[in-house]
């Protein structure tokens, strides 16, 4: 079983950095539940979002590194914020 999510957009005005940080945490407590019940989790960078690129999610990564912790893409989205051809 998988499950998508994002990372919303960022309703107050804090760093970039401790958006970050919150959002590695969050996603640290739903790893550690989902792994629990052998939930793969597949994150999904969306245009004008938080994360909303490629790189971002590396940084988000780099983080939070977690074997059920991976990544789903939508092809136009890609189209839409990344450099360079698909």
């Amino acid at each position: 079983m998988s499950s998508s999510f994002w990372s919303g957009i960022l309703r107050e005005e804090i760093s970039d950095g401790s958006a970050f940080d919150r959002l590695a945490a969050g996603c640290r407590e739903v790893i550690s539940y989902a792994d629990g019940k052998n939930v793969r989790l597949a994150f999904e960078p969306e245009p004008g979002m938080f994360i909303e690129t490629f790189a971002q999610y590396r940084d988000l990564l780099q983080q939070i590194d977690a074997p059920y912790f991976g990544l789903t893409i939508d092809i136009g989205h890609v189209q839409c914020v990344e450099h360079g051809s698909i």
